[in-house]
């Protein structure tokens, strides 16, 4: 199983939090995809 780990760093909290994801083309036809939301921390 491979895997993206993408990290969001933003110094203004109005472009947080990401609420729509758009994907394309992402591979083969046996492939598949999916996404998981981890936990999320603001500080400040």
């Amino acid at each position: 199983q491979e895997r993206t780990v993408l990290e969001f760093d933003a110094p203004l909290s109005n472009t947080l939090p990401i609420i729509d994801v758009a994907v394309s083309d992402f591979g083969a036809g046996n492939q598949k995809f999916g996404f998981q939301v981890g936990p999320v921390c603001f500080n400040g």
